[in-house]
């Protein structure tokens, strides 16, 4: 029986520890080394996603309590642009006045159409709409897919300008602002202002302090505010005015299905 001896051809000899081939060299054990370092990888990657899994969990909390102390609990297709910026008031008193201070006249009624008079409504998504704590009505045939809403802010801001203009009556007489001054529309502003405030409750400290020219002790007003970005608001509610709109149509959705009263997640 031929036998291989050709260096070239010892590989074909068996090398097995069990038939006392000593001449073969002894080979490393793959399958460990591999187990070993797929362990590796794997320790380094539960390590890596539970790294990432505290991080996230712990950006999860900060956003949940941001949201309880910033007061959004309810969605509000507006709620990505709030921003916080400290203000500082004004005392309404003297030098210490806005634009927005003083007797009627057609520029001051400019200046507080604007401030919310820019649209009958702000248009939203079928999407937005299903997440709302309630249902609303579509924009009608003409606007298939979006939805109705305005935001309160300018509800509130067109109900302290009826106010304003009923402190003085004379220049507003024209039947035209009659509905608007009627006693019953200024009686709902006044509590919708006043549940508003109350609503929102800003708690920022009111100080006294002594006034030298009075020679006496005065509450100060002029100090900075926690205040919401209200030109960013009234940015995106402007990129999504209704410009006209007729409210004899029903134009319900029956298939639309809202969040209900559903706390907005984080």
């Amino acid at each position: 029986m031929a036998t291989f001896q050709n260096s070239s051809t010892e590989w074909l000899v068996p090398c097995d520890s069990e038939i006392g081939n000593e001449s073969c060299p002894r080979r490393p054990n793959l399958r460990r080394t591999a187990c070993k370092q797929l362990s590796l990888v794997l320790i380094v990657c539960w390590w890596f996603l539970g790294t990432i899994g505290v991080s996230y969990t712990y950006a999860q909390y900060r956003i949940t309590r941001a949201k309880h102390l910033c007061g959004q609990l309810l969605y509000s297709p507006a709620q990505d642009v709030i921003e916080y910026q400290l203000q500082t008031f004004t005392q309404g008193f003297g030098d210490g006045v806005t634009e927005y201070w003083g007797a009627p006249s057609e520029e001051m009624d400019q200046r507080w159409a604007e401030l919310w008079h820019f649209s009958v409504g702000e248009a939203i998504t079928r999407d937005e709409a299903q997440r709302l704590s309630n249902t609303t009505s579509t924009l009608g045939p003409r606007h298939p897919g979006l939805y109705w809403i305005k935001l309160d802010v300018f509800h509130q801001l067109h109900c302290l300008n009826a106010l304003r203009m009923s402190v003085w009556p004379e220049y507003y007489s024209d039947p035209y602002y009659a509905a608007i001054l009627e006693k019953d529309h200024l009686a709902h502003c006044i509590d919708s202002i006043r549940q508003s405030i109350m609503c929102h409750s800003d708690i920022t400290p009111l100080v006294l302090q002594w006034d030298d020219n009075l020679q006496k002790s005065r509450h100060r007003a002029n100090l900075p505010h926690s205040c919401r970005n209200f030109d960013k608001i009234r940015e995106w509610a402007v990129k999504r005015a209704i410009a006209q709109m007729t409210y004899d149509g029903d134009w319900t959705d029956p298939e639309l299905q809202v969040d209900g009263m559903k706390i907005q997640e984080p």
